[in-house]
């Protein structure tokens, strides 16, 4: 993705995805721990495809 990396990552069960600017070095299945800024975050409808607005 260009400067970008996205992980398919699972929360609690739930597929979701994490965009990461900066490189990170991980491997398929590798365990990370993450702390999101909550401010920062994007939320879509599954269904839709539509941003859910915070």
């Amino acid at each position: 993705m260009g400067s970008e990396t996205q992980v398919h990552l699972t929360i609690r069960g739930e597929p979701a995805v994490a965009m990461f600017r900066e490189k990170i070095s991980a491997r398929p299945w590798e365990t990370l721990f993450v702390e999101p800024e909550v401010a920062k975050l994007n939320l879509f409808d599954p269904e839709t495809g539509r941003s859910l607005e915070t």
